[in-house]
Parts: C-alpha cells; sequence; structure tokens
C-alpha cells in the first residue's frame, strides 16, 4: 500500500528571494509626472508642476522651457489628434535669460498695457548723459546700468527673487485685466554700472552744478515696473522702466 508523503512547504528563504525576484513597482514623483505632460503637451502644465520642476532641474531650465511654450503651443499629433485645451502661463514663474532680454526689447517703445505710456527700459543704458539729467535734477548721485547684458542679469535675478516672484503672483491675481506691480529696490546679482554724481554750487538753485564726477561701480539693487499684458491668454509681461539703485 503506497503511503502519501507529506507535501512540501516551501522554504521561508525561497519566498522572500522570489519575493526579491519581482521588480518593485515605485510611484512616479510629481517632477517624473510633469515632466512627462511637459513633453507630451508643455502648455498644460500648472504652476504646481512648473514648481516641481523648478525644484528638480532648476530656474534657468524651466525658463527655457516656458520660452518655448510662449512661443507657441505645439501643434496636434498623430499620436494626440485633438488639441488641448491651452492654459494660461503664470506671471510668476522663472524666467531665463533669453526670455528676460526679448521682454526688455519688446518693451522698449511699447505702449503700457496700464496707460499707454512709451516703456523706456533700455534708453537709459550706457547713457551718461540720462544720468547727469537726473543727477542735475535731483541734486544725487545717479547710475546707469553699463550694457544690456548687465542689465538683462539684473533684471532676471529681480524677477526669480522672492520680492519679484511675489509681485508677479499679484498680477496672477486678475489675468484678463491689466495690472502693475512696481518692485523696488530689490536685491540682485552686482552688476556694472556708471555712476555720475553732480557738484552743485554753493548756494546756486537747483539745475546748476559745478562739475560732474564719473566712475565705474557696482550695483546690487534694481528698481523696475512691472506691467502684466491683460489679456488672460499665454504671453508675456511688460517692463515699463528698470534702474539700479546704488546702496
Amino acid at each position: 500500500m503506497l503511503s502519501r508523503s507529506p507535501a512540501r512547504r516551501p522554504h521561508p528563504a525561497s519566498s522572500r528571494h522570489a519575493a526579491a525576484a519581482e521588480p518593485t513597482r515605485s510611484r512616479p514623483t510629481a517632477a517624473g509626472t510633469a515632466l512627462q505632460r511637459a513633453q507630451r503637451n508643455p502648455a498644460s502644465l500648472t504652476p504646481a508642476d512648473l514648481l516641481a520642476l523648478q525644484r528638480a532641474v532648476g530656474n534657468q531650465a524651466v525658463g527655457q522651457l516656458l520660452e518655448q511654450v510662449r512661443a507657441g503651443a505645439p501643434a496636434p499629433t498623430e499620436a494626440d489628434p485633438t488639441p488641448s485645451v491651452v492654459q494660461r502661463l503664470p506671471y510668476a514663474a522663472p524666467y531665463s535669460l533669453g526670455q528676460t532680454r526679448r521682454i526688455l526689447n519688446e518693451s522698449e517703445g511699447r505702449g503700457s498695457p496700464v496707460n499707454n505710456q512709451a516703456g523706456h527700459p533700455r534708453q537709459h543704458v550706457g547713457n551718461w548723459e540720462k544720468a547727469e539729467k537726473y543727477a542735475e535734477q535731483q541734486s544725487r548721485t545717479k547710475s546707469v546700468f553699463t550694457s544690456t547684458e548687465e542689465q538683462d542679469k539684473a533684471v532676471q535675478s529681480a524677477l526669480s527673487s522672492a520680492s519679484g516672484q511675489a509681485a508677479l503672483g499679484q498680477l496672477d491675481v486678475t489675468p484678463n485685466a491689466a495690472g502693475r506691480q512696481v518692485i523696488a529696490s530689490v536685491a540682485t546679482e552686482p552688476v556694472d554700472v556708471k555712476v555720475v554724481r553732480a557738484k552743485k554750487k554753493k548756494g546756486a538753485p537747483q539745475g546748476q552744478v559745478k562739475s560732474w564726477t564719473y566712475q565705474n561701480g557696482r550695483a546690487q539693487r534694481i528698481t523696475m515696473v512691472v506691467d502684466s499684458m491683460g489679456t488672460g491668454q499665454n504671453g508675456d509681461i511688460h517692463i515699463q522702466t528698470a534702474y539700479p539703485v546704488l546702496d
């Protein structure tokens, strides 16, 4: 008579090895999800996506991505023939150096969406005469950026600062209406400036100076006036003016 042998139970160690052999499934990170969405349709990125990407890859990379999106939403592809709804991009977002330069150039001479006065962020750059004029009128030291490259760096630094992002966030509150924010004396990275000091004649009325003192210097603060376009659509800010502030 045949006897039945008891069924063998798997060894606990072999069960652990089998479990270890199975690939583990990790949850996608917020940055990974945002990156996939950016690759598929950058215009669908939300503010939370932008923040996750900013933490993962940095301001410059996200700024370049936003610059591409603002240039135009991607066309539908065979894989995704239905165009998605284009969401308005927030003003409070990183700006690349190239995007900052383009905004400043386009703002020069363009009517402000707030009061239609011509923007003039570039007209003071490297202009000794402008610095002389304001130094004499205000009887105080004035400065101008030595070049547009130095201004670009200062403006980008100001927009990316906590104060700059807070001001841009205020413009996001009413995106369909033109608005204005003054970012006053905000700290930036050091940039080269031209400095003019006006020496007044003793007892002379305002506007009469004895001599000018010219020198090169460094500025670590900037004041700028930023307007929103007020269209509620994908678009850039308008910079009415941007000038260095000496400590």
